[in-house]
């Protein structure tokens, strides 16, 4: 409740005119917030009564009243509707108050887990603090809107956002406010500037638990368990001496559980004295009278339950038996089924899915929203997978994805990408099932609504997956056509799932078990000094990759000449050609390989051999020491003889002439240095250098108004490579290329050597002028004539073809 306290300050500045004797009786409420919730609800309750005598109920009341509802638990809907009221009666020139309003609004998006529309309101409730000269409370507003970032994943914001929250108390400096949030900020954000001595040696209550606390999560990352417990101790007796209220000691009490737990194997008797954390929490919350608070703290002993046993466990049991009773009394069904759905979890790691099944019987009752229902769902699953059900749980998963494609259309343009982790965890639970089947149609069918979700250009894409229509038919056609066979490939830890569709539509389904999960086999690359020690890893691995995939793959080849793969995380930055097949040939001795983003995109793709190529733009900027100017190279394609052709090189290719030009032209040829950041945008991570140092990234061609050239061809190291640590999305310049329009990309899938990259470009290109031969066929003839040279895989399989044959 530390935002209602502050708010608190806020609306009694504003109340002026409000009746003095409905103020005293707030005062009264706000002593009570942190000890008694109830007891301070009904107190404001009867504030904004007293208020309400002479007119309308006093707004800032109202918001006071709307912070404690949602701590306390009253339903969504009725907090909504007050917060609503003070919105619409707050006047356009009391910013500050419109300000808390929105950012308690927010509170209850990120509740109803639409993060988006959250993050939105608490950027309105900032820029208001700032016009309202609030810079306190900016600063506060800005770290709990980072706060929602660290619980939604997303730390690049969390981090974005307090750094510009401890940016602000610098400015300030000499506000009488700013040296204690310094303090905590750089805390939380782990920073040196300000030594731990003497964050801990500081006079404020809050700064000495709040460093002790930051100590312990910085040891704790760093794995020195010791360190951290000794550092959770003193942060439990600080704020024990000094009286921090309870919401704060609530909090702790669970993170230093949870971090006991967690650590058992090496803390003797961690479980036991993690369970005595989280009962003394719990205690805490029925205290308060929080029904969020008792949730948390009995989810977290559900959880924990099956690790200890004797009288401890059958009081862990009793309470959390208590506290799921209490909370099905109350009109919050959000709370009773998060409680129902950890204590599913611990019956089905004890073995126990009769018992959970009851409870999943009473989840199902509860859910009232598409995400209740896809919760429910899920855990349905969970138990008829354990129950060693497959053909249950994929039913169940049935009801979840048609839930998920609820959500995802009640989304709004940009909020329907925020699903893409519970699609993804859908479907490769489902394709997991549907392996246990033996049934290949039903599992490449589940890769297909993540893969397509994942790659689409637009919130109908992702519904036409979600849909689960059956493209069974349209493939059969297409592979048939192009003499083609299909792969799909998902990596679930230590399972890969495979499915094969050869060119008569037949499709068969292979789990393959790996001794570890195959994305770590295979090197995250990125464009560093070391990029050519990467690039050697990466073909290292290419003998375990093949020793899992060879036989599979010696099937793909069996009466086709290209292969289609869809692959999966870090398996899209393979050097497909270079893969050793079960007979000892590799992959490019038998078919050309393309990659695809989705069977969607295939089978509404035109051939490869349609796609005309009469007119050519040719890029080059720069020159790489020992291995020549890349511009000459770029002259040379211009060269080729087309119908018609355009030179950009060095100071001409400018990022707005280049991305003007590209829809000009039938074909691009793009000689340049790519690099790959760490950026959470996996489109604009991946970039090439133009002209004067301009970058042109994925994400500028993924939305250039003018569709860049149908075909393709690109020699920039890591063109066709994921940020560092993404290996949950497919991404790079080349998805750019796609979602601009190409069908067609030829990229490189880790630092290319200019001179020989350059001679695989004007072999691919040249071929391509030929009508009946489509870039898949052309790009195999330019690496086999090169490898017939006697050069190594590296200088001539780190081209892939992305795109139709």
């Amino acid at each position: 409740m530390d935002a209602a306290n502050k708010d608190f300050g806020g609306a009694s500045a504003r109340s002026d005119a409000s009746d003095q004797e409905a103020w005293d009786v707030a005062i009264e409420a706000n002593e009570l917030v942190g000890t008694d919730l109830p007891g301070a609800l009904a107190l404001f309750d009867r504030a904004i009564k007293l208020s309400a005598r002479s007119g309308a109920a006093d707004p800032g009341l109202q918001q006071l009243w709307a912070e404690v509802a949602i701590e306390v638990g009253v339903p969504d809907a009725q907090t909504r509707q007050v917060i609503d009221s003070v919105i619409a009666t707050t006047p356009d020139d009391d910013p500050g108050a419109m300000a808390y309003a929105l950012g308690t609004l927010a509170r209850l998006e990120h509740r109803a887990h639409n993060s988006c529309q959250a993050q939105t309101l608490m950027t309105r409730a900032v820029a208001l603090h700032a016009t309202a000269g609030q810079l306190e409370s900016m600063v506060s507003t800005l770290a709990f809107q980072a706060s929602m970032a660290m619980t939604d994943g997303d730390r690049n914001t969390q981090v974005e956002l307090l750094t510009r929250a401890l940016a602000t108390t610098d400015h300030h400096s000499d506000e009488p406010w700013a040296d204690g949030w310094r303090q905590q900020l750089n805390a939380t954000l782990h920073e040196q500037r300000t030594p731990w001595d003497e964050l801990t040696a500081a006079t404020a209550p809050t700064i000495r638990s709040d460093a002790a606390l930051a100590r312990a999560r910085h040891l704790s990352s760093l794995g020195d368990v010791g360190g951290a417990q000794a550092a959770y101790r003193f942060a439990l007796l600080a704020m024990e001496r000094d009286g921090a209220v309870t919401a704060s000691r609530w909090r702790v009490l669970l993170e230093v559980g949870r971090f006991l737990s967690e650590n058992a194997d090496v803390i003797e008797g961690g479980h036991e004295l993690a369970a005595a954390k989280m009962l003394e929490a719990l205690e805490l919350a029925r205290r308060s009278g929080s029904n969020d608070w008792q949730t948390d703290a009995a989810v977290d002993l559900a959880a924990l339950a099956p690790s200890v046993s004797g009288a401890l466990r059958g009081r862990i049991d009793a309470e959390v038996e208590e506290t799921t009773r209490h909370l099905s009394q109350q009109d919050r069904p959000d709370t009773h089924a998060a409680l129902l759905g950890a204590r599913i979890l611990g019956l089905l790691t004890e073995g126990r899915a009769d018992e959970a099944r009851l409870l999943v019987v009473d989840l199902t009752k509860l859910a009232a929203t598409p995400i209740d229902r896809m919760t429910a769902a899920n855990y349905r699953a969970a138990v008829e997978s354990v129950d060693e059900d497959p053909r249950g749980a994929l039913l169940a998963l049935e009801d979840c994805r048609a839930a998920l494609r609820d959500m995802v259309a009640d989304a709004d343009a940009d909020g329907w990408t925020l699903r893409f982790d519970q699609v993804q965890t859908l479907t490769e639970g489902a394709a997991n099932q549907a392996t246990l089947l033996n049934d290949g149609d039903v599992t490449r069918r589940w890769i297909e609504i993540g893969k397509a979700y994942a790659t689409g250009i637009g919130k109908a894409d992702a519904l036409d997956a979600l849909d689960g229509i059956d493209l069974s038919r349209q493939l059969a056609e297409r592979l048939r056509t192009d003499q083609a066979s299909m792969m799909t490939c998902t990596d679930l830890g230590h399972r890969l799932i495979v499915t094969l569709t050869d060119p008569s539509g037949r499709c068969r389904s292979h789990r393959v078990e790996t001794p570890t999960p195959i994305n770590s086999l295979i090197p995250q690359l990125a464009g560093t000094a070391a990029a050519i020690a990467a690039r050697a890893q990466l073909f290292a691995s290419l003998e375990t990759v093949g020793a899992l995939l060879g036989e599979i793959l010696t099937e793909a080849v069996s009466g086709a000449s290209h292969l289609y793969v869809i692959a999966d995380g870090s398996m899209w930055s393979l050097p497909w050609a270079a893969l050793p097949l079960a007979d000892g040939r590799m992959l490019s001795d038998a078919l050309s390989v393309s990659l695809v983003p989705s069977i969607g995109w295939l089978v509404s793709s035109p051939r490869g051999s349609d796609l005309a190529v009469d007119t050519a733009l040719a890029i080059g900027v720069g020159e790489e020491q020992g291995f020549g100017p890349l511009a000459a190279s770029a002259v040379e394609v211009a060269d080729l003889g087309w119908l018609r052709s355009t030179l950009l090189i060095d100071d001409a290719a400018k990022p707005h002439v280049v991305l003007d030009a590209l829809g000009d032209h039938d074909v691009a040829y793009l000689i340049a240095h790519g690099e790959v950041s760490d950026n959470a945008d996996v489109l604009a991570a991946a970039s090439i250098e133009l002209a004067g140092k301009a970058r042109l990234d994925g994400r500028m061609l993924a939305s250039t108004a003018h569709p860049v050239a149908r075909t393709m061809m690109l020699n920039a190291c890591y063109s066709g490579v994921m940020p560092r640590g993404r290996t949950d999305l497919p991404g790079g310049f080349w998805t750019g290329l796609l979602r601009g329009g190409a069908m067609s990309a030829c990229i490189t899938t880790a630092a290319v050597d200019p001179t020989p990259a350059h001679a695989i470009a004007l072999g691919y290109l040249a071929q391509l002028r030929d009508p009946t031969i489509g870039p898949g066929a052309a790009l195999r003839s330019a690496q086999l004539e090169l490898r017939e040279s006697g050069a190594p895989p590296e200088d001539w399989a780190c081209h892939t073809l992305v795109g139709v044959a």
